[in-house]
């Protein structure tokens, strides 16, 4: 089986109690990446325009009322995205290899 990277154990906190939640178990994906319909390139691949629902826009906040407490507290979202080269023995898009 092939090696998968996972994510650090991210742990929220409610900052009255203390008590602690996972992302999952607090946060919707849909509302942390949103949902656009509609996107438009230019040529070059850059995206110079988005469109989202109303209600489906990628959120910089989300509210959440502690079960421990009881107390509503917000969590501010930061997501951040890094890309790299797949390995080239593993990238089988290109057709030709290298010998040496």
């Amino acid at each position: 089986m092939e090696d998968v990277k996972l994510q650090p154990r991210p742990i929220i906190k409610c900052p009255h109690c203390g008590n602690e939640y996972l992302a999952g178990e607090v946060l919707f994906p849909i509302n942390m990446i949103g949902y656009p319909v509609n996107i438009v390139r230019d040529t070059l691949g850059h995206i110079i325009y988005e469109e989202y629902p109303e209600n489906k826009e990628p959120l910089a906040e989300e509210t959440y009322w502690c079960d421990k407490c009881e107390k509503p507290f917000i969590i501010e979202i930061e997501v951040k995205y890094k890309t790299r080269k797949m390995e080239e023995e593993k990238d089988f898009s290109n057709t030709s290899a290298t010998l040496w």
